[in-house]
Formats: structure tokens, C-alpha cells, sequence
């Protein structure tokens, strides 16, 4: 059964968590702000959570606040790639030229 779970980032902070209903984080996507790009280096997920959707969570939370934020998308993850590569409404995030070389 898949986790309920909700997005959190502080302004501040470099990395969106997925929540647990109690508090208790599931997984954590790590991103480095480089002006009006976003380069998401790393997604990790609790052991006891593989395999049941938080890294989609967190790629398509994202990728989603990235778009309202107007910001672009530079996916050193390769999890986050393979997430691109399957859902290609969020390709236009990536700069058109850098696509290719995230093989996209």
C-alpha cells in the first residue's frame, strides 16, 4: 500500500521532503538553486519505502513547483531523469539545449 505522503520545502531550504501522515520523512529530493535554474543532484527514499511511489512523489512535486515557480530544471538525478523521460510533460523544463545530454 502506498504511503499517503505531502510535499515540504521551506524557501530556504535546498531539498523538498516527502511527509508521512505522523512527521516522519519517507524521502528527500536535493537541489542546488543556480539563478533561475533549479539542478536536482539527488533523490534518496527510507528503505522501508522503496518501491512504493515517494521518488515519483517528490520528481512530480518538483517538477511541478518548478513550473509555478517559472524556474528551469538542470536533472543531474538519474532517477529524476528516468522520471523526465516517462513523463514528457515536464521535458520543456529542461533548457532545449542541455536536453540531448540528459538524454531527453
Amino acid at each position: 500500500m502506498k504511503p499517503q505522503l505531502t510535499l515540504h520545502h521551506t524557501g530556504d531550504s535546498r531539498a523538498f521532503e516527502a511527509h508521512l501522515p505522523d512527521g516522519g520523512v519517507a524521502g528527500t529530493l536535493f537541489f542546488e538553486p543556480q539563478g533561475g535554474r533549479w539542478r536536482i543532484t539527488h533523490t534518496e527514499v527510507e528503505p522501508e519505502f522503496e518501491g512504493q511511489g515517494v521518488g515519483s512523489f517528490l520528481a512530480k512535486g518538483v517538477l511541478d513547483s518548478a513550473r509555478e515557480k517559472g524556474v528551469l530544471v538542470l536533472p543531474d538525478c538519474s532517477f529524476v531523469q528516468g522520471y523526465l523521460s516517462r513523463h514528457s510533460e515536464y521535458v520543456e523544463l529542461v533548457p532545449d539545449e542541455l536536453r540531448r545530454g540528459y538524454g531527453l
